[in-house]
């Protein structure tokens, strides 16, 4: 969430940096009051590449991609590390890992915006490495289950069960 809300004001996806974070904050909430035994991992939003974004679009007939660029995107990022902060949630920086990548802007990203095979990469081992770094540990072996297992016909079946 937010590179793509991180356009210039008017345009069709713009989110305004303050409703951005008012929404993060509500969407934090409710995970911790719906599930309150998770533990909330939010994700800084991707670097973007402007220009390379910009020619993108309009090499496919699709604008200019309506402003973003890093600039824009800074905001954004740093409401995602403060409500981090403010909740004691776990923190995946994307945005300073990519940046730190040579070459991030072709490498990470396949149009300037979304992520290519190797950002994903890169996403997962940042996210694996914090669930990792938690205190209790997250591994996907640790974490409680909130929700009936795929292969448990008899919950998934059953109306009430599981619950």
């Amino acid at each position: 969430l937010g590179a793509n809300d991180a356009t210039r004001e008017g345009a069709p996806q713009h989110v305004p940096c303050e409703e951005y974070a008012a929404n993060l904050a509500k969407i934090e909430a409710c995970v911790r009051r719906r599930c309150p035994a998770a533990r909330v991992v939010l994700i800084t939003p991707p670097a973007i590449a402007g220009d390379r974004l910009a020619q993108h679009c309009a090499q496919t007939g699709r604008g200019d991609g309506d402003g973003r660029n890093e600039a824009r995107l800074a905001p954004y990022v740093r409401a995602v590390e403060d409500l981090a902060a403010r909740t004691d949630t776990i923190l995946v920086d994307l945005h300073g890992a990519m940046v730190q990548v040579p070459d991030w802007e072709t490498r990470l990203l396949t149009d300037g915006l979304h992520l290519s095979a190797e950002g994903n990469s890169l996403l997962h081992r940042e996210l694996a490495a914090r669930l990792a770094d938690a205190r209790p540990p997250m591994g996907p072996w640790a974490l409680p289950w909130h929700l009936p297992r795929h292969n448990d016909a008899h919950a998934v079946l059953t109306p009430g069960a599981g619950a």
